[in-house]
């Protein structure tokens, strides 16, 4: 006897995914109701679990995902990458609540009892070969005994219901095994970020000297989740690098001690001050060129490994935000050395008027000290915000690296 119940044939094919739904057409019948409300209990997932694996619906779902069509490259990847690396735990985990709607953990195991029997065995096989998973009898022959063990667990009430459940479960199964082929991706986009997180803190916190200085991408294997990670590295790095740069050789002119006491108090001083803001002035400016080039570089990249324009479209925020911190940066910085140089023709404008006692500014004028403290005032301000906005920046990085 020849024989492939309707049930077994919707099981398997409820689990294809990305393939044209006439392909799973489920049996025509009444819609069947869910008969277990709310959360399933562990008994009847732990049920559930054990029915699929007697199915082979994991072995199953690796199989048809790795040969599905390809709709675009990176979903491709994720089918690919499942295929080859999800387990069977993370498959029943995701599957075995719809089934727990419509059995009891009872009623799960009285299934996958029978289809570990050598009948079920060969039911499941059959059915595995007419998928193409495995070499085996697509119309195994049963003998009469066979046959009246298949007509039994036909018979089985739990058998009925569940047939009955089959387009309810179908559908729940493609949307469930949709729901979690994005959560399988995002789980990666978060091991990702995070260990982009990792490289940024190492490389800003890596000195000249210190042992390794050597910041591993750690590979997903998802191809273009990879190149995307490794393009945002390699800009991290580039940023870091050209910041610590500046900071380097603010820090040789003096930027520090630009308004130190004894440097207002005399045209000598004035003078030297000027010297250096001028050089900090010059060497602002070739950082903002050079970060805008390097952000104009990041974008090229980006926009050369998206796939589409829908794609560069969802990136766009983020460049945009990127942008727009760079501006504000540089209107920060060219306020606060407009307002050191303001500082500067004050002190040269007061020279003879401004003394240093028991290591203070003295001002023989108290309309002096108001201006004087107004333009501190602003510096703190600006000093503030320029810490805010690197600040901001940092963390928002911090937080993508998190996955938030």
């Amino acid at each position: 006897m020849k024989s492939f119940p309707s049930l077994l044939l919707c099981c398997m094919l409820a689990a294809s995914i990305n393939l044209p739904q006439a392909a799973h057409a489920a049996p025509a019948g009444a819609v069947a109701e869910a008969r277990f409300a709310g959360p399933a209990s562990p008994e009847q997932l732990a049920a559930a679990s054990r029915l699929l694996q007697a199915l082979e619906m994991p072995r199953l779902i690796r199989v048809l995902l790795g040969r599905a069509p390809k709709v675009d490259q990176e979903t491709y990847e994720v089918n690919q990458h499942i295929s080859q690396h999800a387990s069977d735990a993370e498959i029943c985990a995701t599957l075995a609540p719809i089934y727990a709607k419509y059995l009891s953990a009872d009623e799960a195991d009285r299934l996958a009892i029978h289809y570990r029997t050598s009948v079920g065995r060969r039911q499941v096989t059959a059915m595995l070969a007419r998928e193409g998973v495995v070499n085996g009898e697509r119309n195994p022959y049963f003998t009469e005994s066979e046959a009246r063990e298949v007509r039994a667990i036909e018979a089985l009430p739990v058998y009925k219901v569940f047939a009955a459940a089959q387009p309810q479960i179908f559908e729940a199964n493609r949307a469930a095994l949709h729901a979690w082929r994005g959560r399988y991706y995002a789980g990666y986009q978060k091991q990702v970020m995070a260990n982009l997180a990792e490289i940024r803190t190492a490389n800003a916190n890596y000195k000249p000297g210190d042992p390794g200085g050597k910041f591993i991408l750690r590979r997903t294997g998802l191809a273009t989740l990879d190149k995307y990670a490794g393009i945002i590295a390699d800009y991290n790095i580039e940023t870091i690098n050209t910041s610590r740069a500046m900071s380097n050789d603010l820090n040789r002119y003096g930027v520090d001690h630009l308004l130190m006491k004894e440097r207002l108090v005399t045209a000598e001083g004035i003078g030297r001050a000027r010297d250096i803001l001028a050089k900090c002035e010059e060497r602002m400016e070739r950082y903002l060129h050079d970060r805008d080039l390097q952000q104009a570089a990041f974008r090229e990249r980006v926009a050369a490994s998206l796939p589409d324009k829908h794609a560069m479209a969802a990136f766009e925020p983020n460049l945009v935000r990127e942008y727009d911190q760079l501006v504000r940066l540089g209107e920060n910085q060219r306020a606060l050395v407009d307002v050191y140089k303001r500082v500067l023709d004050f002190a040269s404008s007061r020279l003879g008027a401004i003394q240093i006692q028991d290591n203070r500014l003295m001002f023989n004028d108290e309309a002096d000290l108001q201006v004087f403290n107004a333009l501190v005032a602003q510096v703190t301000k600006l000093s503030e915000e320029e810490s805010a906005l690197r600040g901001d920046g940092g963390q928002r990085k911090e937080a993508e690296g998190a996955g938030k």
